[in-house]
């Protein structure tokens, strides 16, 4: 119990992330991560004192059995907070060079200006984008408004992956913003719904709509 309750007071996002990498991020993107990230962490922080509490005053068997069980839960709870926060840390922690900082600042506002084109003209609000460096061939995305590993509010920033090898010339990130707007004016579920509809007038199979 005390490992764990340890382990949680000491998560702190100045310590996963440099300051100075927090400070190349834009202000409003930044207090809404790190609102989100702080709310993250009072959350599992506020569970290992419930625990606490409940432990002290086990006396039973069963109470004591009880604790183990939460116990348990909680180790988990504490694995899956680390993994958001270490998400979010490796993002930001990408921008501690000024140079690559500059240039995921132009990409998180083609991010956003790309979905604001769209989200403004339907009257729904544009989630601030906060884009990092990873390997591989292509881009994704990690949408906001989802609930991320550790399971409590959903995330406020859709977080874009952009390869190195595109940093330059980074057309891959709209086609994810592309996601993030489908998905919040349900744009893949009305087109499913009129497809199955032309397929059935057709007499047809309704199977491609499914797809």
């Amino acid at each position: 119990m005390a490992h764990w309750a340890l382990a949680a007071s000491r998560l702190d996002l100045d310590e996963l992330a440099s300051p100075e990498a927090w400070g190349r991020l834009e202000r409003y993107l930044g207090m809404s991560l790190r609102r989100h990230l702080n709310g993250v962490i009072d959350r599992l922080t506020g569970q290992a004192r419930v625990l606490r509490t409940l432990q002290r005053e086990a006396r039973s068997p069963t109470a004591r059995a009880e604790v183990r069980r939460r116990l348990l839960e909680f180790e988990n709870l504490y694995l899956r907070t680390e993994r958001t926060l270490e998400f979010f840390a490796d993002a930001i922690n990408c921008r501690t060079n000024p140079q690559v900082a500059a240039l995921l600042r132009a990409c998180d506002t083609l991010a956003n200006r790309s979905m604001a084109q769209v989200l403004d003209a339907m009257g729904k609000t544009t989630p601030p984008a906060v884009t990092y460096l990873g390997e591989g061939r292509g881009a994704s995305i990690l949408k906001a408004h989802q609930r991320l590993w550790d399971g409590g509010e959903v995330c406020p920033v859709a977080a874009i992956k952009c390869t190195r090898h595109n940093l330059l010339q980074p057309t891959a990130e709209v086609h994810e913003t592309g996601h993030m707007v489908a998905a919040m004016v349900g744009w893949n579920e009305e087109l499913s719904a009129v497809l199955a509809q032309s397929l059935q007038r057709r007499g047809a199979s309704a199977e491609l709509a499914d797809i």
